[in-house]
């Protein structure tokens, strides 16, 4: 008998939640009355009573059942996420989208104004929940006022999200939202021992992430990847991609380094016999590597690159041996790096440019080397001989 009251029940509050709904998108909120609802809703007044005690009570949990699930972080089989702020974002993006049948017509009815309200008044509390916690505090601002411009940004991304019938993936929205409001993420440390441990105990670990980022590179750029897309592609978690690299820039440059393990440094280009041929001594100059189309093109091609690269060059060995020669020539620091500077990135221009794909690519690829050569020859030659 009980089991067939609260099935009655349960059929009753659904019909007075689809009236209400269908009547929100016909008048305003402030029009509607209790007799509309139940009229509609084809149900006697004791029964709306029964569940409501008012229509205010029944806009409340309204709202509650919509946005109770969208704002939820709970793990589920089609899109788990972790409890990391920017996943948790891009969950919600998922749900508002999964439920637009449902949401767009409210947020386009003459009562809009109460969802997005709600809306706010949740994610507001999301974000004072979340700065100083997992997102990182502003200096000198308030922690209610930066939640609150964090929120009204984020509802403000998703109306314009919805005035665009949700055609741009979530993944985007979301990048632009970051971008737009330059949020940063609280980044649990890791000591440089317990990383340093870690990658010469799971060294496949490493090689796992830098092939998913490497697989990812070839579809998007590297400043659209996410830490989310690129352990799920590695099939890691995200405390494991922390304890191996800091941020997604610093397992790039890992990769930079394994594309130029095998490519000749300024000093062996310079002493390089040209008659031997590249492949008889094993390594290939700057400006070829950068030609190649190979697996680690679109390393190479991607905007990050240089800026990368000349960071990644700046630390190595073999740099600092070219930086070694430069000083003993008489050239301070900041004029040793610049010159290197100034020779990588014009071997980079070059060679990406549609000179290095013409059939005169060889005999430009000669007078770079001699003008070079020539330069390094004046600067560092006598030191050599010594």
């Amino acid at each position: 008998m009980s089991e067939n009251l609260d099935r009655r029940a349960r059929k009753s509050r659904a019909a007075i939640f689809a009236a209400f709904e269908s009547l929100l998108l016909e008048k305003s909120y402030s029009s509607l009355t209790v007799s509309d609802i139940i009229e509609r809703a084809d149900v006697g007044r004791s029964t709306f009573y029964a569940h409501f005690s008012t229509k205010e009570a029944l806009l409340e949990e309204l709202c509650g059942d919509i946005f109770r699930h969208v704002l939820s972080p709970d793990e589920e089989e089609a899109h788990s996420f972790t409890n990391c702020p920017d996943e948790q974002l891009l969950h919600v993006l998922h749900h508002l989208r999964a439920q637009r049948d449902r949401l767009e017509p409210l947020f386009k009815s003459p009562s809009s104004g109460i969802f997005w309200t709600v809306l706010l008044a949740q994610v507001d509390r999301y974000f004072n929940d979340s700065i100083g916690r997992n997102i990182q505090k502003r200096a000198g601002i308030p922690e209610s006022v930066y939640a609150h411009f964090l929120a009204t940004s984020f509802v403000e991304i998703v109306k314009w999200w919805f005035e665009q019938a949700l055609s741009l993936d979530p993944n985007a929205v979301l990048h632009m939202y970051l971008s737009l409001t330059s949020l940063r993420f609280v980044v649990r440390e890791v000591p440089p021992e317990v990383r340093a441990k870690a990658n010469e105990t799971y060294p496949n670990i490493v090689e796992s992430i830098k092939s998913g980022l490497t697989d990812l590179l070839t579809t998007k750029q590297l400043d659209k990847i996410t830490i989310a897309e690129l352990c799920k592609r590695s099939c890691v978690s995200r405390s494991t991609f922390y304890n191996h690299f800091e941020n997604i820039e610093e397992a790039y440059k890992e990769l930079i380094k394994d594309v130029f393990a095998n490519v000749r440094s300024v000093i062996d280009n310079f002493a390089h016999d040209e008659r031997v041929a590249c492949n008889e001594c094993g390594k290939m100059p700057f400006c070829e590597r950068i030609r190649v189309q190979d697996e680690y093109a679109p390393i190479i091609q991607d905007p990050a690159f240089a800026d990368a690269y000349f960071d990644v060059i700046g630390n190595e060995s073999s740099s600092s041996q070219t930086l070694g020669l430069l000083s003993k020539a008489g050239f301070s620091d900041a004029q040793a790096r610049a010159i290197m500077l100034f020779q990588a990135s014009g071997c980079l221009v070059v060679a990406k440019s549609q000179l290095g794909s013409s059939e005169e690519w060889r005999d430009v690829k000669d007078a770079l080397d001699g003008f070079i050569s020539s330069g390094y020859a004046n600067a560092i030659g006598k030191v050599l001989i010594q």
